[in-house]
């Protein structure tokens, strides 16, 4: 199914209320969504390949101190090709540009409120709709690492140790998107059609580094001055620069205290350096026929989907991001429950200049004092004059923009607990959830905090997984259970992060739980003589693993390109096979 979302004024001819449908009748402009169900849905195909190649040496400088030197290499292509015949589908409906087609003639080929059940049209309209997408996208990365390892003096604890290094990266990557449509709806419609086009985009970066760490034993089983079983302190600062951006020194502090061996303690402050992601810094990629639908809480909070120009990509523009980090930690490792370990942290994130990716049109004009210079409008018109309202939106730029701060708090908890089943083998039980109490941003100082935490494209409340696996011998099998929150969305009703939400998918979007399953076997390692394939899949390990198999589908979201929840995936069941092999 794909729903495609025809935005109709009050006077349109399509409009079922359009103004004069009976005398005197005053039309109201409406958003139809529709699905074509005599057209081809659209379908992508996806492909990926890499490479990586690691390289070390390690040696020792005296009795103490050790030295290591380490290489990384990577190289990584990905390949997608979209067939979507619905593309330019409301341009052809709607647009009142004229070619070989008026739009009464395109109108009079395809109807979109039609029976298309009854009276499919896809045998007329395969000419007009072919579109297809080509986007490649190439990625390499070297990077090298030196690192000296030593104690640099006793304390009554133990030895303080300290590592100085550097790292060097170098990381470049390439894209081309392709888009190819047919010569005759470029004929029909001489303007206002996406494609044909073909971009390119390159972006190169070297990143520096040089750290400091240093572990400090405060209290141990030398010297224990107060009945407490251990306490160690970790001190590090970090240099980093790029040669596109600036460059910052980020410092690091931790404490560990075990009270005994049942239950130890930690708490640590760091501060962070994030450089613009280099896609983040290519140019504007200007489309000036979007279609994008969304809400304008200027113009009566109605939905709309007409042609604008919509402004997407990267920018130049953007600074890094920096942060503070706190973070509180309990470790549980009781004696009475050996194979059980037990982990609660409590963190909280602070960023300045914090890089947001807008979340379309609706979330600038939701708040467009925020986004200074983002929103182009028309002149209003009479009517609109009278409506009291301003110009329908011309232009939405929503590349990604710093933002004044970020605050976020909450809580992780991870838990293992391991069962021996003796002849019958053994089960490992895992557990892993993040509870988001809180994520706030402000824009601009003269903007409100919005609390945002639950809400599309950002943080959800609850998200975990359990799972449960059985080691037998060389196999081991594996269930795990995922869940994730419901959310709000601008379609769901008014939320503090989406306001002017239009309740097309009522109060939440909704929350889901997947099962995956994972069956693994661990090849013996060779015995020293064996040849051809033996050889091969010597001491290698074959997994196969089935992601959601109840073949759950995503919970629907009113979203023009998707249709579904971006929270899962829309494959829904997928089997994936990986053989690994150490060398």
């Amino acid at each position: 199914m794909f729903l495609a979302a025809l935005s109709l004024s009050a006077t349109d001819s399509l409009n079922p209320f359009r103004t004069g449908v009976t005398p005197g009748f005053v039309g109201v402009p409406v958003v139809v969504y529709y699905d074509p169900v005599d057209l081809p849905d659209p379908s992508l195909f996806q492909e990926r390949q890499g490479a990586r190649v690691l390289i070390g040496a390690k040696g020792k400088l005296t009795e103490n101190w050790e030295w290591s030197l380490d290489g990384t290499g990577e190289y990584g292509r990905s390949h997608s090709t979209g067939v979507n015949t619905n593309q330019n589908l409301t341009t052809f409906v709607t647009s009142a540009a004229t070619g070989t087609l008026t739009q009464a003639q395109r109108r009079a080929l395809y109807n979109p409120l039609a029976d298309h059940n009854a009276f499919p049209r896809f045998d007329v309209m395969a000419d007009y709709l072919n579109y297809n997408r080509q986007y490649t996208y190439y990625n390499s990365l070297a990077q090298v690492n030196l690192r000296v390892v030593g104690k640099l003096f006793e304390m009554p604890a133990g030895p303080v140790q300290i590592s100085p290094g550097a790292e060097v990266i170098w990381n470049q990557f390439r894209t081309r998107a392709t888009v190819g449509v047919s010569e005759a709806i470029r004929l029909a419609i001489p303007t206002g059609i996406i494609g044909p086009s073909n971009t390119r985009a390159q972006q190169a970066r070297r990143t520096e580094s040089a750290f400091f760490e240093s572990v400090v034993p405060l209290i141990g089983p030398s010297w224990r001055p107060i009945p407490i079983e251990s306490a160690e302190l970790n001190l590090g600062v970090r240099w980093e620069g790029t040669d596109d951006s600036t460059n910052a020194t980020s410092p690091v502090a931790a404490l560990r205290l075990a009270a005994t061996k049942d239950i130890a303690f930690r708490v640590s402050y760091a501060e962070g350096f994030f450089p613009p992601d280099q896609s983040q810094y290519e140019g504007a990629r200007v489309n000036p026929a979007g279609i994008t639908p969304f809400t304008d809480p200027a113009r009566g909070n109605l939905s709309y989907n007409y042609l604008k120009e919509e402004i997407s990509g990267g920018n130049p523009d953007l600074k890094p991001e920096t942060s503070q980090a706190w973070n509180y930690g309990i470790i549980l490792t009781p004696r009475v429950l050996p194979a059980l370990t037990l982990t609660l942290d409590f963190w909280k994130i602070e960023k300045e200049n914090a890089i947001l990716t807008v979340n379309g049109p609706s979330q600038l004009l939701a708040s467009p004092e925020s986004y200074p210079g983002r929103i182009q409008r028309a002149p209003a018109s009479p009517t609109d004059i009278a409506n009291g309202w301003p110009g329908v939106v011309t232009s939405v730029d929503y590349r990604p923009v710093n933002v004044g701060f970020t605050q976020t708090e909450g809580a992780d908890i991870k838990a293992r607990y391991t069962h021996n089943l003796g002849d019958l083998g053994k089960l490992t039980s895992l557990t892993s959830a993040t509870w988001t109490n809180s994520f706030r941003d402000q824009i601009l100082p003269i903007n409100p905090i919005v609390e945002r935490v639950n809400s599309s494209a950002n943080p959800l409340r609850w998200r975990g997984n359990t799972s449960l696996f059985w080691e037998y011998g060389r196999w081991t099998t594996g269930l795990t259970a995922t869940y994730i929150n419901s959310y709000s969305a601008n379609t769901t009703t008014p939320s503090s992060a989406f306001p002017t939400g239009n309740g097309l998918d009522g109060d939440r979007i909704a929350s889901a739980t997947l099962w995956d399953l994972q069956i693994g076997y661990q090849v013996p390692a060779s015995r020293g003589f064996d040849r051809g394939w033996k050889s091969w899949v010597s001491d290698s390990k074959w997994t196969i693993s089935v992601r959601n198999v109840l073949n759950k589908e995503p919970a629907f979201r009113t979203d023009v390109y998707s249709y579904y929840s971006r929270y899962e995936d829309p494959r829904q069941r997928y089997v994936t096979f990986q053989v690994k092999k150490s060398l």
